[in-house]
């Protein structure tokens, strides 16, 4: 299963925003990317940008209805989604402040116990460095941003777990990839920075991995992602932070999907528009409302990720 993620809403104070998860199951990417490929073809120029690119934000209520009825409910395998949103108040703030604290602090303990077990760790350590100074600059909206995307990327693999197994398709997990919009993160940035913090993220999340027991060792999704069970903990090994990536929507259709699913959401929920469009697409909907508010408590820390290579 291929899960594309775009952004939309701009971080700011009191504003609602969103991260959109869609869903493609594996054996028919190459049916729905020719059927989506051509669909975007049949749109009028005045609808996409100088790169020949789609922009969502101009598409009419006739096309977006195309959209659902011929893309989302296409004749292969339905694509499903989920919508998380965030609102920037002060609690989303106080947990930037708290978490950018204690990031800081992991990493900064990191770096020492990789230094002092000798030169064999003096490259680990060189890289929680640089991490760290990186780290250390980055916004508010910045660490924000990674709250929600890191909780979003583990509420979605849950999702493809859970939906994949009841569907009997299961067997398809270990070609899991996330294609994630990169014109969310700063111009320049090093992405391997924003893998390994979601990586990191997600090994010391409370809200845990979906792993079902009838699995035997043997089943593709364990024998690609998870390196042992310890404590009743599912551990993941480095093939995941491998599979999160960075990407120009122009290049990878999936997060293209993502950004028309996007736009849908925000005009019904945020602008009281499209009604019947909205209506139609939540068949496709994994949220069990309008869209899964994620309300970002005290971050905690079970044990320090970053000491675990």
């Amino acid at each position: 299963m291929y899960i594309g993620i775009d952004e939309t809403g701009d971080f700011k104070l009191d504003k609602l925003n969103f991260f959109i998860s869609v869903f493609i199951r594996y054996k028919y990417l190459a049916e729905i990317e020719s059927i989506f490929t051509a669909w975007e073809k049949s749109l009028p120029n005045n609808f996409k940008n100088p790169n020949g690119e789609v922009k969502g934000s101009l598409l009419s209520k006739k096309i977006l209805e195309d959209f659902i009825n011929n893309i989302i409910f296409n004749k292969y395998y339905e694509i499903r989604y989920c919508s998380y949103g965030v609102f920037t108040d002060q609690a989303s703030w106080d947990h930037v402040t708290l978490q950018r604290k204690m990031t800081i602090e992991q990493l900064e303990a990191a770096i020492k116990k990789y230094k002092e077990r000798g030169k064999q760790y003096y490259k680990a350590a060189n890289q929680y460095k640089n991490m760290l100074d990186w780290y250390k600059k980055l916004s508010d909206q910045n660490i924000l941003k990674i709250a929600v995307l890191g909780r979003t990327i583990l509420d979605s693999l849950n999702h493809a777990i859970c939906y994949s197994a009841i569907h009997k398709f299961d067997n398809e997990l270990n070609y899991l990839e996330f294609k994630i919009d990169k014109d969310f993160i700063d111009k320049g940035a090093k992405t391997i920075n924003w893998k390994e913090i979601l990586r990191n993220q997600l090994r010391n999340s409370r809200q845990g991995l979906t792993i079902l027991k009838e699995w035997d060792k043997n089943h593709p999704f364990l024998k690609t992602f998870i390196k042992d069970k310890k404590d009743d903990r599912v551990h993941l090994n480095n093939e995941l932070k491998k599979r999160i990536n960075f990407y120009n929507s122009r290049f990878h259709w999936e997060i293209r999907i993502a950004d028309i699913v996007a736009i849908i959401n925000r005009r019904y929920i945020v602008g009281k528009k499209c009604s019947s469009v909205f209506k139609k697409l939540r068949q496709s909907s994994f949220s069990k409302g309008l869209y899964d508010r994620l309300i970002l408590t005290k971050p905690d820390s079970i044990y320090n990720p970053f000491e675990s290579l």
